[in-house]
């Protein structure tokens, strides 16, 4: 009898289990429209695709392939960071999977080229492919083929050195945008630009102050047509704390608008990074590590499913992908400009 109750205290509980998993197949399997199936937002931030791209876990970085076809963005945590990719085929979004590439060094801090055809990466993968990890990082770039992704190959020896290169942006002629940082010494990261030539990248260029200052500049996203450059710095004064994101727009004459803080409710006391504005120019996506427990107050007491859930749970402050409508942008170009 003990048995018989045994049984079928598993067979409910392994019908449980299997009900729930295909309940979240099939949720996502729902996720049919555009921007993997989200509402598009205001000019209020919102976190994207909570639960699906967005969750418990640290995500940052993101980047969609013009059409919007494929959605990129990365995932930190142990082992190490990983590329994340989720692809729109047959009619539906599906689940987010790591590509073939990715997944044995910490990579992260992507955005793909104009054409989609390429993915410029940061990683601390070592130059031959294989061994240890290196202690600083370098911009790759991987090709698609017909049956996937090449193999990476680094940007070469004029933009990768001993220090620290991350976060690549391209405009359309493929000219390079990153941070730089030496190693070994107390200079902040700046940002610099270079121009494909010939197939290699030319001699790094440091951009202007207007740009760089005595802080920390991270992070720039180069609009395709280098109308604007985006970029998150770091305390400097009149910002709200930690990263801020700044915004540049390029003059007729080639010189760049001194930067200017994008201000609520783009920014917080929290850290904002990572800015990428999608190819059709609706909407800016960037990184918070803000915090959203709306009705809690610090001192309140919770119980441990409060506290489970909360941990597991995008909001948490461990860092969440965020959009918001690109009209944000153009609301900051100065009048002349426009």
């Amino acid at each position: 009898m003990k048995q018989n109750i045994a049984f079928v205290s598993l067979l409910i509980l392994l019908t449980i289990i299997f009900s729930s998993c295909t309940s979240q197949r099939d949720d996502f399997s729902l996720l049919k429209g555009p921007y993997v199936g989200q509402k598009p937002p205001g000019i209020i931030p919102e976190i994207f695709a909570q639960g699906i791209v967005s969750t418990g876990a640290s995500e940052f970085g993101s980047t969609f392939t013009p059409g919007g076809q494929e959605f990129c963005y990365a995932v930190s945590g142990v082992p190490r960071q990983v590329i994340v990719f989720i692809k729109f085929q047959a009619g539906r979004w599906n689940q987010p999977q790591i590509p073939d590439f990715s997944g044995r060094y910490d990579d992260w801090d992507m955005n793909y080229s104009p054409d989609g055809k390429k993915l410029y990466f940061t990683s601390n993968r070592p130059f031959t492919g294989t061994g240890n990890p290196l202690d600083n990082s370098n911009l790759w770039v991987v090709e698609k083929t017909d049956i996937g992704w090449g193999k990476p190959r680094d940007l070469g020896p004029l933009i990768n050195t001993n220090g620290y290169e991350n976060y690549p942006s391209v405009t359309k002629d493929e000219t390079l945008f990153y941070f730089h940082s030496k190693k070994g010494n107390d200079q902040n990261p700046d940002v610099y630009y270079s121009k494909l030539i010939n197939g290699k990248y030319s001699e790094p260029g440091r951009l202007g102050e207007e740009i760089n200052s005595q802080y920390q500049e991270w992070d720039p996203f180069i609009a395709q047509d280098e109308s604007y450059l985006i970029f998150g710095s770091v305390d400097r004064p009149g910002g709200f704390g930690g990263c801020d994101l700044y915004i540049s727009f390029r003059k007729d004459d080639g010189t760049w608008t001194q930067a200017v803080n994008m201000g609520e409710p783009i920014n917080t006391e929290a850290n904002e990074f990572c800015p990428n504005v999608t190819s059709d120019g609706k909407y800016l996506f960037f990184t918070s590590r803000r915090r959203r427990l709306e009705g809690l107050h610090p001192t309140d007491p919770i119980t441990y499913k409060e506290k489970m859930n909360m941990v597991n749970s995008p909001g948490n402050g461990e860092g969440d992908i965020y959009w918001v409508n690109a009209q944000v942008i153009y609301e900051l170009k100065p009048d002349e400009l426009k």
